[in-house]
């Protein structure tokens, strides 16, 4: 903390964050006001730029120590309350709006990253404003000249009147935004917002940034493969050809759990009850990190070698931050959505995985490890690996949990609707590049807004099953728009999609329901894979093929699950000729109907025994209730 701005903290900084009027002349004279916003630059390139485990651990805790650090030289300069938020690469603070000191923070900021890691880079901005922009909003902008762009930019009109929550009504464009809708949206959170718009800017707008020319003879890193090699580093037990950049990756670090498990051990030590659950016979001693993604896929009891990839984020999260009308409103939401995004991680974990022992490469020898790895929580995202048969449980878990914990903080939406979260999730075999497994995640988790565009925002998930490596190449959206996944029809919008996908959060229970009834009952793969076939035939083959085994196998287990699936999906006799589902809103304007018979055959390897099938009960109920609601 500096003493050179006693004065600006004593009668600007904390009556302001007290929420109290001030006087902008004395404001002035004390130095002013401006905002400070930062960013770190493709921070998932640089983090997944490797493929092994060791170097994208120590790629996040670097970055992580780094974002600390640059809260450090804020608190350093002026005072530590100046810092408004920070977490995930980010920034935001209040500062005097002094010319010099605005430049000495922002350059060493922008320093900061490429002197510690050598690639990765930081944007910083800085924003001139008054006190009473903090407290009411832009000043400029006025509802009159808001309204004024309807007639001038009406191309533009429908997305100028969605950030004010006013929509068109049956396909017409929007009407004008009413005094209550635009005062609604100013205050602090406007101002972070244009702030944020500025940093945007300058982020596509970026100066020189760190480049490693690497000449054709020159040898390069065995870690990255993109850069030069620099020198011999210690690696996965041998010496390894390494670039300056990948060897401070994992200096120091290749043994140390990463600072997200550390919070999690935390978390399950302060719980008796989740402590004894989770390790069981185990003590917090005897279990250590994986080392590599094989580890994790050990663990998958199911089906062995096979991980998860899950790539969560919070539904509409932007609106509910640029609403705040206050900085301490802002900071309420800001430390709420992290703390609550942690909490449901941690607590998922603790309710689904459990410690597990594998063999180690090294030397052959089997060890109890924690198997799953925390790549990041920032804010509301959430980046982790797991054993592939604990991926969609556990994203479901997530998301369910974090949106019972912003109700219960009392947090909505602008429009009233609740704060959710919806994930992208990738089951694959372990030896895939853990960056191309971050895409499909990463895109998986975009299609889920296209399933909430049109169901009321529900929060949704969406799977994938890489069954080859070839899968990776393409494009999620065209994947799905081919053989063997969709069927073309013989006229406009009779096309098949041999699957579900996205799913609402709802929907994903119920199918993770019908999946635990399967493997309790015993249900034969071979008959859910006819079953399947059957489909390929057509709509009117595979509807008759599977009311046939239903009628034939009543009286059996393997009947009563059909009549299950029927029972528990819902199937409308006049709209949804079993096992498919008709679909009135489609990305794909050619498909007509859906069916979740393959999503279950896919999905159904990755259920656990029956013995460890009693870890859904947290998130399924009992197995009594499991085909209820």
């Amino acid at each position: 903390m500096s003493a050179n701005w006693n004065a600006w903290r004593e009668k600007v900084l904390y009556p302001l964050l007290d929420g109290q009027k001030l006087s902008a002349e004395e404001v002035k004279q004390l130095g002013g006001l401006a905002l400070l916003s930062a960013d770190a630059d493709r921070v998932q390139e640089y983090v997944f730029e490797s493929a092994r485990m060791p170097e994208i651990r120590g790629a996040s805790m670097l970055l992580q120590d780094l974002n600390k650090e640059v809260a450090g030289l804020v608190e350093q300069a002026v005072d530590a309350k100046c810092v408004i938020y920070y977490g995930g690469g980010s920034l935001l603070a209040i500062l005097p709006d002094d010319a010099d000191l605005l430049a000495e923070l922002k350059h060493k900021i922008e320093s900061l990253y490429p002197q510690c890691t050598g690639v990765a880079t930081t944007t910083c901005i800085t924003y001139s404003t008054t006190a009473d922009e903090l407290r009411g909003g832009y000043g400029t902008v006025t509802l009159e000249a808001v309204n004024a762009l309807r007639g001038a930019y009406p191309s533009e009109w429908r997305r100028i009147a969605a950030s004010y929550e006013v929509y068109g009504q049956d396909g017409k464009p929007p009407g004008e935004i009413s005094k209550d809708a635009f005062e609604a949206r100013r205050g602090f959170g406007q101002m972070v917002k244009l702030a944020g718009v500025a940093l945007r800017r300058r982020k596509d707008n970026r100066p020189l940034t760190p480049f490693r020319e690497t000449l054709p003879h020159a040898q390069r890193c065995r870690s990255c493969g993109q850069r030069p090699a620099a020198l011999m580093g210690r690696l996965h037990e041998d010496l390894w050809p390494l670039c300056e950049p990948c060897l401070l990756k994992v200096k120091g670090r290749r043994a140390d759990r990463s600072h997200w498990l550390e919070k999690y051990l935390g978390f399950v030590a302060k719980r008796s009850d989740l402590e004894v659950t989770y390790y069981g016979k185990h003590g917090p001693d005897d279990v250590k990190i994986a080392n590599d993604l094989g580890e994790i896929g050990q663990a998958c009891a199911a089906r062995s070698g096979y991980v998860g990839f899950i790539y969560a984020d919070g539904n509409s999260v932007g609106r509910l931050l640029e609403t705040q009308r206050t900085i301490a409103e802002f900071r309420q939401v800001s430390d709420a959505l992290k703390d609550v995004t942690e909490s449901a991680v941690y607590q998922a974990l603790a309710d689904l995985v459990r410690p597990a022992k594998v063999k180690r490469e090294q030397d052959g020898g089997p060890e109890i490890i924690h198997p799953f790895e925390i790549i990041t929580i920032g804010g509301d995202d959430v980046l982790l690996i797991v054993p592939g048969d604990v991926a969609l449980p556990l994203a479901v878990r997530i998301c369910e949990r974090f949106g019972q914990g912003m109700k219960e903080a009392g947090f909505q939406l602008p429009d009233g609707s609740p704060v959710t979260m919806s994930a992208g999730a990738v089951i694959a075999e372990s030896h895939n590049p853990v960056r191309a497994l971050r895409d499909v995640a990463e895109q998986l988790l975009k299609r889920t807004a296209k399933r909430r565009t049109h169901d009321a925002r529900a929060p949704a998930l969406d799977f994938l099953v890489l069954k080859s490596q070839s899968m990776l190449r393409r494009d999620i959206d065209d994947l799905r728009a081919t053989y063997p996944i969709k069927l073309p029809g013989e006229s406009k919008r009779t096309a098949l999609r041999l699957t579900g996908t996205p799913y609402t959060l709802e929907e994903m229970k119920t199918l993770l329901r019908l999946l635990r009834q399967m493997r309790l009952s015993g249900f034969p793969t071979s008959q859910l894979q006819r079953l399947v076939e059957a489909l390929h035939e057509g709509r009117e083959r595979g509807s008759l093929f599977f009311l046939y085994q239903q009628a034939r196998l009543h009286e059996r287990e393997t009947g009563a699950i059909l009549k299950a699936i029927e029972k528990a999906w819902h199937f409308d006799e006049e709209r949804d000729p079993i096992p498919w589902n008709r679909v009135d809103c489609d990305p794909d304007a050619e498909v007509a109907y859906t069916s979740i018979l393959p999503d279950l055959a896919e999905l159904y390897d990755f259920v656990p025994s029956k013995e460890d099938l009693g870890r859904w009960d947290v998130l399924l109920g009992e197995v009594s209730d499991a085909l209820s609601g």
